[in-house]
């Protein structure tokens, strides 16, 4: 159980991205990407707003796993590795995750990213009209900061209640 202890006490050690940088990269593309107000721009805008969704609903659910353990605590408790899942799969699991403020509504949100992705890409032969296809997809960038919103407050939110417990219950 030390391990959860050294956990809790390093900052570094707390559910977070693995790799920053490069979502931040992503970020940035799919923003200029949308930015172009092409058809092209916006496709590219919503597949790489989608993989950034799904990265965000698996840091709360690392967040929620993370705060079970320190709940628990001196009960260990271990939470298996995921298999690699589908986004529905991975917001499923958010939905068993522990209550934050903003969960519904970031689970609804992400849902909808899902179902326009899986929509546009699924049948994008099928569609009729690409000024139809380019209206639908026009406002997915605000699709995305309604949701990083959400991201943001919850992850805050898991944070300072990590700080919390080592602050009152792990450091001596």
């Amino acid at each position: 159980m030390s391990s959860l202890i050294d956990r809790i006490k390093n900052h570094s050690q707390w559910p977070h991205f693995e790799n920053v940088d490069h979502l931040s990269e992503l970020d940035a593309l799919a923003d200029d990407a949308n930015g172009q107000g092409t058809l092209e721009g916006y496709l590219a805008a919503l597949g790489i707003y989608h993989q950034l969704c799904d990265e965000m609903a698996r840091l709360l659910i690392k967040d929620s796993q993370f705060f079970i353990q320190l709940s628990c605590y001196p009960t260990k408790i271990e939470f298996p590795k995921p298999n690699i899942q589908m986004s529905g799969q991975v917001l499923s699991q958010l939905e068993l995750a522990v209550e934050f403020e903003g969960k519904a509504l970031f689970i609804e949100k992400c849902r909808e990213m899902n179902t326009l992705r899986n929509n546009v890409f699924h049948n994008l032969t099928k569609q009729t009209s690409l000024t139809t296809l380019k209206e639908k997809l026009s406002q997915v960038s605000n699709l995305y900061e309604a949701i990083f919103k959400l991201f943001s407050k919850s992850h805050d939110w898991f944070q300072l209640c990590f700080k919390d417990f080592r602050k009152d219950r792990f450091l001596d």
